[in-house]
């Protein structure tokens, strides 16, 4: 089976304990992590985030804003620099709220429903609360 080259990319603020739980819940995801490539985006933390990220992930590219732009400006952050690579260099781009915990599974999930359905330009996942799952 062919691997894509995914960028995942993920927004934060102020959250280094979610995002450090995503980041680490992405290194048990079922695809081969080389063709993984992770961006976070910091909006301007003024909390340990940046620090953390660096310290524990130093191979996941890193941008932070000199200001919070909130969700979609962050995202827009991240989505101006995949574009900013080479044409080939990812597949796709999976966009993560830092606030969540990848399943394993979650990825080829979403990569299965846009291989059986190649019109389709957007796969989203199941959301469920950490508590109830």
């Amino acid at each position: 089976m062919r691997a894509a080259k995914i960028l995942i990319i993920i927004v934060t603020w102020n959250k280094q304990d979610y995002v450090i739980n995503l980041l680490n819940s992405l290194k048990h995801i079922q695809y081969p992590l080389e063709n993984l490539d992770i961006l976070v985006v910091d909006n301007a933390s003024n909390d340990d985030t940046v620090k953390l990220i660096r310290q524990k992930f130093p191979t996941v590219k890193l941008i932070c804003n000199s200001e919070n732009l909130g969700g979609t400006g962050g995202f827009n952050t991240g989505l101006a620099w995949a574009f900013e690579q080479a044409e080939d260099t990812y597949e796709y781009l999976w966009l993560l709220d830092n606030d969540v915990v990848v399943h394993e599974n979650a990825l080829q999930e979403l990569l299965n429903t846009l291989d059986q359905n190649p019109d389709a330009a957007i796969a989203d996942s199941t959301m469920m609360q950490l508590d109830y799952p």
